[in-house]
C-alpha cells in the first residue's frame, strides 16, 4: 500500500512557524480592513473589490474574509443578520472554475487513479499532519475554501450562529453548540460508463452549464423551495455521548454507538423537529471531495481511517494505586497516543462484549498520555500511561477477574491538531480518524444513514435485488419504505451473503451508490460492499468501516448492507446533519 510522503516543495512551515503565520494573517487582515474603510462608500462598491484581494493562497483568503464580515459587523449581528452575510460572502467570491477527472470505464481498466483536467489540472492536496501542513492548492480557492462555523436549525434551513477566528461567540468543544464546515456550492456534473466505452468523468464547477447532460447543485444547496443556497454545512463531527441524550456535534466527545437507522430518527429529533442524523448527502458530499481533490476513486494509501485498530487484553502486571497499565511487549509499536483506552476489572465474554458494555464509560474511559516500554523482574512489557485523575488498582492475567484493557473508538476533535483541511495525525497507518475538507471522520465506527433505506426483492424472474431509496425531508424519515422515498439505484444480490469490491458506482438522487462489483484491494474504488443473498426485506446503511478488518476491504465507498433497520451495535454511531431537508432543483 502506497504512503504519502511529503517533499520539501510540498511543505509549508509547522509549528516551530505557526506563531509568525498567525501575525501575519493578522496583520493581512489588518490591512484589508483599512483598504475596506479607505474604499467603503456602499456595500456594493466593497463587495466587487473582493474578489481582487484574492490570490488562491489560504492565508489571503482567511485574511479578506475575515476583514470583510468585520467590516459588515460580524460582532454584533445576529444569527439570521450572520446568516445573510455568508450568502452574500459566497456570492461575490463566486469564481468562474470548472475541472474534472477522467477515469477508466470498468471494462478497460482497473486503475483507481484518473487524470486532473481543466482548472482541476496542476491541482494538488497532500494531506496534513500536526506536525507537518502538507501543500493544498485548494485551501484558497474560494469554491474549496473551508469555514468552521457553529449552526443551528432554522426551520428547514440551517442558520449560522457564529464563525471561528471572526466572531466571538464561536465555541468548538460546547456540547450544546453544534459545530460545522461551511463550503461554497459547487455544481456536479458527470458521465455515465454507458457514454463512453473508454472514460467516465467526474466534474465539478461554480456555475451551472448547460453543455453537460448530466448536471446539478450539490443536493444539499436546494432549499425546500427549489432555490439554491450559495454555500453548503456539514456537520464536523460525529455525534458524541450525553447522559439526557441530546446529541451532540463539537470537540471533545464520547462518541455515541448503538445507533441504528430507526433510532438514529429519535436521536436527531431530541434537537429539534427539522435535524436529522447523517444523509446520503453528507457521504456523497466526501466521495464527490475525494474524486476531485485527489483524482482517486479511493482513499486507499491516502487517508486511511481508523480500520485497523483492535487491541484488547488483560493486564499483565498487577500494581495498586496507579494510573498504568502494563500490557504485553508487542503493544509498544502499536497503540497511539491520545486514544482512548478502558480499564476495566471485570468480566467480558469477548471484546465486542467489552465494546457493547463500555462504549459510553466516562468512569473507566481515559485517554492515553505515554507509550513506553518497561522491564519488569526482567521481562520486558509495555506501560500504557493514561492521565487518570483517581489512581486506580489492577489485577493481572490469570485472575478469575483481571483488569482488561481495550482500545475504544477515537473522541470527537482527534482531528483537531491536523495543521490544514484534510489530513489526519497519521494519514496511512489505519489507526486514525481522518480528515477531508475540514469534515471528521472513520474513527473506528461505523455511520450510519438515516435518510436511505434498501429495499431487497424478487423479480419475476426469480432474480434477487438490492434497490436504493431515500427520502428528502426529515418529516417524512421513516421505519420502512413509504410514497415519499425515490427509488434510486439497483444492484443483483450475490447467491450468497458476501462481501464483494465495488467496481462501478452509480449516481443518483445526491447517492453514489454501487451497481457493478468485482475487482479487487488494489482496483477500481478498492472498497468491499456486503450483500445479503437471495432474501426479501429491507436494510440499513453502515459507511466506511469499522475498527476491525482492515483497510482492504474499508474505506471511503465501503457500504455494510446486511443489517436490519433497527440494528443496533457499539460500532454503529452517527452525526448530527443540517441536510434532511433538500429541495428538488426544477432547471
Amino acid at each position: 500500500m502506497a504512503t504519502t510522503t511529503l517533499t520539501d516543495a510540498q511543505k509549508v512551515p509547522t509549528k516551530a512557524g505557526q506563531e509568525k503565520q498567525i501575525a501575519v494573517l493578522e496583520g493581512l487582515a489588518s490591512s484589508v480592513g483599512k483598504i475596506a474603510q479607505s474604499l467603503w462608500k456602499d456595500s456594493g462598491t466593497l463587495d466587487n473589490y473582493i474578489p481582487s484581494l484574492l490570490d488562491g493562497t489560504k492565508a489571503k483568503y482567511e485574511a479578506v474574509q475575515k476583514a470583510w464580515f468585520l467590516q459588515n459587523g460580524a460582532e454584533t449581528a445576529s444569527p439570521s443578520e450572520l446568516t445573510t452575510l455568508m450568502d452574500r460572502w459566497y456570492t461575490i467570491t463566486r469564481p468562474d472554475w470548472d475541472g474534472h477527472v477522467q477515469f477508466y470505464h470498468p471494462d478497460v481498466s482497473g486503475v483507481p487513479q484518473g487524470t486532473k483536467l481543466g482548472d482541476l489540472a496542476n491541482m494538488e492536496c497532500v494531506p496534513s499532519t500536526d506536525s507537518v501542513a502538507g501543500k493544498d492548492d485548494f485551501a484558497g480557492n474560494p469554491l474549496f475554501a473551508v469555514t468552521t462555523v457553529n449552526w443551528v436549525m432554522d426551520g428547514t434551513e440551517p442558520q449560522i450562529t457564529a464563525i471561528k477566528g471572526i466572531t466571538a461567540s464561536y465555541e468548538q468543544n460546547n456540547p450544546d453548540k453544534y459545530v460545522g464546515v461551511v463550503q461554497m456550492t459547487g455544481w456536479h456534473w458527470w458521465t455515465t460508463k454507458d457514454e463512453s466505452g473508454q472514460y467516465f468523468n467526474e466534474g465539478y464547477c461554480s456555475k451551472q452549464k448547460n453543455i453537460y447532460a448530466h448536471i446539478e447543485p450539490l443536493p444539499e444547496a436546494i432549499r425546500t423551495d427549489g432555490s439554491i443556497r450559495p454555500w453548503v454545512v456539514h456537520a464536523k463531527y460525529l455525534c458524541g455521548y450525553r447522559d439526557s441524550g441530546k446529541p451532540t456535534c463539537c470537540s471533545g466527545m464520547i462518541p455515541r454507538g448503538n445507533i441504528s437507522h430507526n433510532n438514529s430518527h429519535d436521536l436527531a429529533k431530541a434537537a429539534g423537529d427539522t435535524y436529522s442524523g447523517t444523509c446520503s448527502v453528507d457521504r456523497s458530499f466526501l466521495i464527490l471531495m475525494a474524486r476531485i481533490i485527489f483524482g482517486s476513486l479511493t482513499l486507499d494509501g491516502i487517508l486511511n481511517g481508523c480500520y485497523a485498530y483492535w487491541y484488547y487484553d488483560a493486564c499483565q502486571i498487577a500494581e495498586t494505586s496507579t494510573t498504568r497499565v502494563i500490557m504485553p511487549a508487542s503493544w509498544k509499536d502499536s497503540i497511539k497516543v491520545g486514544n482512548a483506552v478502558v480499564v476495566a476489572t471485570q468480566t467480558f465474554s469477548s471484546v465486542d462484549d467489552c465494546h457493547q458494555q463500555m462504549i459510553h464509560n466516562k468512569a473507566q474511559r481515559y485517554t492515553i498520555t505515554s507509550v513506553e516500554d518497561v522491564t519488569i523482574n526482567d521481562a520486558k512489557y509495555t506501560a500504557l500511561y493514561t492521565d487518570a485523575a483517581t489512581p486506580f488498582d489492577t489485577v493481572a492475567k490469570g485472575a478469575d477477574t483481571p483488569t482488561v484493557v481495550c482500545i475504544m473508538p477515537w473522541s470527537t476533535g482527534s482531528t483537531d491538531a491536523v495543521q490544514g483541511n484534510t489530513g489526519a495525525l497519521d494519514c496511512t497507518d489505519a489507526k486514525h480518524a481522518i480528515m477531508l475538507q475540514g469534515i471528521e471522520f472513520a474513527n473506528g465506527q461505523w455511520e450510519v444513514l438515516s435518510d436511505a433505506i434498501n429495499k431487497l426483492w424478487k423479480d419475476s424472474n426469480g432474480k434477487y435485488w438490492y434497490t436504493c431509496y431515500t427520502v428528502d425531508t426529515v418529516a417524512n424519515q421513516s421505519t420502512d419504505i413509504t410514497s415519499n422515498y425515490k427509488e434510486g439505484c439497483t444492484i443483483m444480490q450475490p447467491d450468497v451473503s458476501k462481501d464483494q469490491y465495488q467496481k462501478y458506482l452509480s449516481y443518483q438522487n445526491g447517492m453514489y451508490y454501487p451497481t457493478v462489483v468485482g475487482g479487487s484491494s488494489s482496483t477500481y474504488t478498492c472498497d468491499n460492499v456486503y450483500l445479503n443473498g437471495q432474501t426479501e426485506g429491507t436494510r440499513e446503511f453502515l459507511c466506511f468501516g469499522r475498527f476491525t478488518g482492515g483497510v482492504a476491504p474499508y474505506g471511503l465507498s465501503y457500504l455494510s448492507l446486511h443489517g436490519a433497520l433497527s440494528h443496533d451495535w457499539w460500532a454503529n454511531a452517527c452525526r448530527l446533519s443540517p441536510n434532511g431537508n433538500r429541495g428538488v432543483w426544477g432547471a
